[in-house]
């Protein structure tokens, strides 16, 4: 008997296609050249380095000394957090400070700055302070402003809009305050242009009744002769004390 003979079929080798032939590569060739370009375009091109900056709010800080610390960079790698941070920390007059780009080469740069409601005297050395209770720079002898003598750590926000209320209440009494002293959290000593004084409680829970009462007393018991025998008020407690001047 005869054996079948097996016959398998030729085995074709299938050539490799080219990888330049894809259509497939040369879209992602297509694709990072473009990328390539545009990311050239952004952030290597001229059109795109920074001309012009603009500086809006300043009245103490010249325009010219913001500038000089900002680099003249592309826009869209400039760091504009850092340079916020540069421009508060080199500047202690400015408190807030916001920049914004305009594409495609300019800055806007909006300023605030600290305005100086007094004079802070701890000992020998005084300085501007800002109602938030911010020392930012030294004062000079010809600055009218109501000197506030305390240490650092009572100099606080609260204080200072405390005491501007007690500035402003008395002004409508015609009474000017000539400096104050922080002695503690709870106690604030002021003296008039007029040389007498008034303690407040600064812990009770409305300052404004202090003033009222003080209002009361100037008006009812207290005449503007009496003034000039007057050494101080005491508003600190429920009853109101009246101290006048020792005779020598």
């Amino acid at each position: 008997m005869k054996k079948r003979r097996s016959f398998r079929k030729p085995h074709r080798i299938k050539k490799k296609k080219s990888i330049f032939k894809s259509r497939l590569f040369w879209l992602l060739v297509l694709i990072l050249i473009i990328v390539g370009i545009i990311f050239y375009y952004l952030f290597f091109s001229k059109i795109f380095q920074i001309k012009e900056i603009e500086v809006v709010g300043e009245e103490i800080i010249a325009e010219n000394q913001i500038k000089k610390i900002i680099p003249l960079s592309n826009i869209f790698l400039i760091n504009i957090s850092n340079i916020e941070m540069n421009i508060l920390n080199q500047f202690p007059h400015i408190f807030n400070v916001n920049i914004k780009r305009e594409f495609p080469d300019k800055l806007n740069i909006t300023i605030a700055e600290r305005v100086a409601v007094g004079i802070w005297c701890e000992q020998e050395n005084c300085f501007l302070v800002d109602r938030s209770g911010v020392a930012f720079e030294k004062a000079l002898p010809e600055i009218d402003l109501i000197k506030i003598f305390s240490t650092k750590e009572l100099l606080k926000k609260e204080k200072i809009e405390q005491i501007l209320e007690i500035q402003q209440e008395l002004n409508k009494k015609e009474i000017q305050l000539k400096e104050v002293k922080i002695v503690s959290e709870e106690r604030l000593n002021v003296k008039t242009s007029e040389d007498w004084e008034i303690y407040f409680n600064l812990r009770r829970d409305d300052i404004s009744r202090q003033i009222f009462n003080l209002r009361i007393v100037l008006k009812e018991r207290i005449s503007l002769e009496r003034r000039k025998n007057l050494q101080y008020i005491d508003l600190r407690f429920d009853k109101i004390f009246i101290y006048p001047r020792s005779e020598e």
